[in-house]
């Protein structure tokens, strides 16, 4: 049987952190999107959804804790969540409890600990109706079978009002693929995608078009998938410039120097490997 070894200060504040958060939602990811998608509403879905995905990696807000061995936030806060669904399937301002931190709270007893602002819980209604008629759940809101309608405005339905429910459950829940990100990289990806649209070069015929789309997106997606871990290798040199602790910023500058590689290359060691997948699974839920 394996003797884990004790664990340390380190790894106690961040169990604590972690067993006690409160998750805040924000609405970052819906204006970013919904910003995106005003830029590329008339590019076809295959480009249009890879470039939407790529705006928003170039702007979201990333974060670095103190106690972090690796790197990749979903939200602007701590363990948070951003461009969140609650404030369209809840009756917030009737359900939850508005605290002393200006934040609404889930009622006490529920096992997840949610909060979000007023300012977000509003931008998110503002801008969700708009953001969702431009993607595939429109096509739900448009038309739907006799009665259904009623149905979703008594909020009798777990997916909350009208719109496909998957479009609420991110892609990140898989990672397919993970073990090409790992042992070939992001680089030879977009290259091998490159090759193809170079050698095709104002020389498209018959079916090639189709095929020309699909690299066009892989060499988008791969390029935005290198932007998301270079801004983390960025961070983390900046944190490491500032940082008074020696051993820290010598682990932060390692971190930088990874994640510097792994943004276009195969890992070179485990850490290396299991940050390439969760930055691949973060990835893909801002793609999504």
């Amino acid at each position: 049987m394996y003797n884990f070894r004790p664990y340390n200060d380190r790894n106690w504040r961040m169990r604590e952190r972690i067993r006690d958060r409160i998750i805040q939602g924000d609405a970052e990811k819906t204006v970013l999107r919904t910003e995106a998608n005003e830029l590329y509403h008339d590019i076809m879905p295959i480009i249009r959804n890879p470039l939407i995905g790529k705006y928003l990696i170039e702007r979201m807000t990333l974060t670095l804790e103190d106690e972090d061995y690796f790197v990749g936030n979903k939200a602007k806060y701590f363990c948070g969540a951003s461009g969140v669904s609650w404030p369209l399937m809840i009756d917030i301002e009737n359900e939850w409890t508005l605290k002393d931190d200006g934040l609404w709270h889930n009622p006490e007893g529920q096992e997840v600990r949610l909060s979000i602002s007023q300012a977000d819980i509003d931008t998110i209604r503002r801008l969700t109706p708009k953001s969702t008629r431009a993607f595939s759940g429109g096509a739900g809101d448009a038309w739907m079978p006799d009665g259904a309608r009623d149905f979703f405005d008594l909020m009798a339905c777990d997916y909350g009002r009208p719109g496909r429910p998957g479009n609420l459950v991110s892609p990140g829940h898989l990672t397919p693929g993970w073990p090409k990100i790992i042992n070939v990289g992001y680089e030879a990806i977009r290259r091998q995608a490159q090759d193809f649209l170079d050698q095709r070069h104002g020389n498209i015929m018959g079916d090639d078009m189709r095929k020309y789309i699909f690299y066009k997106a892989a060499a988008i997606c791969c390029e935005a998938a290198t932007i998301l871990v270079k801004r983390y290798a960025d961070l983390c040199s900046a944190k490491a410039a500032e940082t008074k602790d020696p051993e820290r910023k010598a682990e932060l500058l390692k971190m930088a120097d990874s994640l510097e590689w792994i943004s276009k290359n195969p890992a070179r060691n485990f850490w290396e490997a299991c940050q390439a997948v969760l930055l691949y699974q973060l990835f893909l839920m801002t793609m999504g």
